[in-house]
């Protein structure tokens, strides 16, 4: 039974959420003029269906089409185009790209209106494309070894912003010529953008121009030259132009901004010539464009490429990122015959010693980046590309900490340690007294009075550090109380001496009539206000005898506590 889903009316918007299946058996859908079908996810059209649209498709996912489309409006896709069935497309129609990794491909002829490239990703056809315009914008176009064929003639039936179309394979991109009329050729490797200009002078045709990704020798054209003064024929990329119209005039223009130290052409007049020649040597500068031109028969191809005047820019090793502020940083560059000289130079730092070296040394400034740049000449006198590495400094973490101590620091006392720092993850704390600890905030006691240097070296994520020390004071010392309370209520209900640092000690305690109490040679005495034989003395004055020793003071008291209840 055929099934119809009809999308129509004036100025309509529909929107599906999910995927929309059309299946076989003579489902028609149909978008009407005026109407908006929005599919927040792919549209799938099986063997035996249909889709005409006339108004505006949007898919927010893949086009896979198994059976039969005619366009009419406008198609928008996020994902990917299998073209598996039947594509017919009027002229004034649209088909968008908008998404960021896309890809064409299956197994018959697409022939499209304008097709249009949005965003910033990579479009990659899997097979031949024909359309009546090109608009690029911001996307680069990967043809492979298929073509993207531009049908109309207007100067302006291809148009970009900063994208443009490269390939490693057999595509390219062809454009139908006017006699008389030059037209632009936006290619480019896949990181450069390359451009060239043809102008058919005496014939009318289908032109093709494939900028090849690779070197010359990849498609069976040596790289052999005979002109003086030239290093090497550019070994990664070349032109490949192709048509339908035999002998025709060529002239092609490339940005001179762009050229980086080529000269003009050579070019090989058939596949698998033995040498190159060179062009023909009448070349103009029009409006920062380089022009060449010359008598060609596209019939046999033709093959261009720059002249090379530099080796391969070199590499440079060492680090692109650094903690804020390192001292001095090595670089070099490996395997550069010893007989090429070397150019060094830094920005952002001061480079120690002679730059003509293959390593060198950047005593950085105190600055957030730095650029380090390398020109390699080769024993021809021809020189490299520069080569940059730009360097980041990431920002230092924040080391510091204080000290809760107790009221009076003394051996076998805590110290509590708080860290205050900002930005490390790892902690190292030296306490000074050959104790360390990894802890946030760790506790630490001393056995030996002294001034101990305290350090805590913090680690952030980026693996950068901080330090700060501050200096720890245990006082050889000794603290008498002169009163206590042994009444039982858990406040000052013991005699304690307070003592640091103390070799030897002995203190005993009388009465009123010289009775002796209690006595004791530990320096941490403890008495509860009980005699030997147990009891709690009553509430008066008793008379002390102290003597200490440490290692460098002598205590000697006579002195008396209170005891009350």
């Amino acid at each position: 039974m055929k099934q119809v889903l009809t999308i129509f009316g004036v100025l309509f918007s529909f929107l599906l959420n999910g995927q929309l299946y059309v299946k076989g058996g003579g489902t028609v859908l149909t978008v009407s003029s005026n109407c908006v079908l929005f599919v927040n996810d792919s549209l799938v059209l099986d063997q035996g269906a249909t889709a005409s649209i006339a108004g505006e498709l949007s898919i927010n996912g893949n086009l896979v089409n198994q059976g039969l489309i005619t366009q009419q409006g406008s198609i928008q896709a996020s994902g990917n185009f299998l073209q598996a069935g039947t594509f017919n497309a009027i002229p004034s129609s649209e088909f968008r790209l908008t998404g960021t990794e896309q890809s064409i491909s299956g197994i018959n002829s697409i022939q499209l209106g304008s097709l249009r490239c949005e965003g910033d990703g990579l479009k990659t056809l899997n097979q031949t494309v024909r359309c009546e315009r090109l608009e690029i914008n911001n996307s680069r176009i990967f043809t492979q070894s298929d073509s993207l064929i531009v049908l109309e003639t207007s100067q302006d039936a291809v148009s970009r912003n900063n994208g443009w179309v490269y390939s490693t394979l057999n595509g390219g991109l062809f454009r139908n010529l006017v006699q008389g009329q030059a037209v632009d050729f936006p290619v480019g490797t896949v990181i450069n953008y390359r451009p060239l200009m043809i102008n058919a002078t005496t014939s009318n045709g289908l032109v093709g121009l494939r900028f090849a990704d690779v070197s010359a020798a990849a498609d069976g054209i040596p790289l052999t030259f005979i002109s003086e003064g030239i290093c090497r024929i550019d070994d990664r990329f070349h032109f490949r132009i192709y048509g339908n119209v035999g002998s025709i005039n060529i002239s092609a223009g490339f940005e001179q901004a762009l050229t980086d130290g080529f000269i003009p052409w050579a070019n090989a007049t058939a596949d698998g010539q033995s040498a190159w020649t060179v062009a023909t040597v009448n070349a103009t500068t029009q409006n920062d464009s380089l022009f060449t031109q010359w008598n060609v028969d596209l019939q046999n191809g033709l093959a261009i490429a720059p002249y090379l005047t530099r080796p391969e820019a070199p590499e440079i090793f060492g680090p692109d990122t650094l903690c804020f502020k390192t001292a001095s940083v090595n670089y070099q560059t490996p395997e550069i015959p010893a007989d090429w000289s070397f150019l060094w130079s830094a920005s952002g730092g001061q480079v120690s010693g002679s730059s003509n070296q293959s390593e060198f040394e950047v005593d950085w400034d105190e600055s957030t980046s730095g650029n380090v740049s390398l020109v390699v000449t080769d024993n021809n006198g021809c020189s490299s590309f520069p080569t940059s590495k730009n360097v980041f400094f990431n920002p230092l973490p924040e080391a510091n900490f204080s000290i809760d101590e107790p009221s009076y620091p003394h051996t076998g006392e805590n110290f509590s340690f708080i860290n205050e720092s900002v930005g490390g993850v790892i902690n190292f704390w030296n306490f000074g007294n050959g104790e360390t600890s990894n802890a946030i905030n760790p506790v630490e006691d001393y056995e030996q009075p002294g001034f101990y240097l305290v350090q805590l070296t913090i680690v952030d994520e980026n693996g950068c550090r901080d330090s700060v020390r501050t200096e720890v004071q245990i006082p050889e010392d000794l603290i008498f109380p002169d009163a206590f309370s042994p009444n039982g209520d858990g406040v000052n209900d013991f005699l304690q001496i307070q003592s640091s640092g103390m070799n030897q000690f002995s203190v005993q305690i009388f009465d009123r009539w010289g009775n002796k109490l209690f006595e004791s040679n530990k320096p941490g005495l403890h008495w509860d206000g009980r005699t030997a034989s147990g009891e709690l003395v009553p509430a008066g004055t008793y008379f002390v005898l102290l003597r200490a020793e440490g290692k460098s003071k002598v205590f000697e008291k006579r002195t008396s506590v209170s005891v009350f209840y």
